[in-house]
């Protein structure tokens, strides 16, 4: 499962990614996603295409880092992301009903390398983050300024 994700990754190059753009490239990773899981994924996506490419590409790479964490390591039965955009801002939310785990702990291991990446995508963007974790489930809330 995760080498199937690692590939998805992998084969989507910068280029073929300017030419599907976010909305495109996550439905894709969706569908791809429900044909070889064992939990249910889903999107609801309201965006335009506002952000520039490289700002999609850094958010499109922190989903797949969220979602690789979720396969490895949540035990969820059901995930939905949600992209949206309003006059202000963008919004891109990931939610499972796994297990989840201490945010806090996790961030500051030095084991914790995609917590570490996504935080740093994040930051690198401009993009506020939130995480928050407990016994039903994780939110990770990326919020950027238009």
């Amino acid at each position: 499962i995760i080498n199937n994700l690692r590939q998805i990754s992998r084969n989507l190059h910068p280029s073929m990614f300017e030419r599907l753009r976010l909305k495109s490239s996550i439905e894709d990773l969706v569908a791809k996603l429900q044909d070889n899981q064992d939990f249910f994924i889903s999107a609801d996506i309201e965006y335009n295409n506002s952000l520039n490419v490289d700002v999609e590409l850094q958010l499109y790479r922190i989903m797949q880092e969220t979602l690789n964490n979720i396969i490895k390591h949540s035990k969820a039965k059901a995930v939905l992301i949600v992209l949206k955009e309003n006059e202000d801002n963008i919004v891109l939310e990931i939610k499972d009903n796994g297990i989840g785990f201490n945010f806090k702990e996790k961030f500051e291991s030095k084991k914790s390398f995609g917590i570490h990446s996504i935080v740093q995508r994040a930051n690198s963007i401009g993009a506020k983050i939130t995480v928050n974790s407990n016994s039903l489930g994780t939110v990770v809330n990326l919020e950027i300024k238009k």
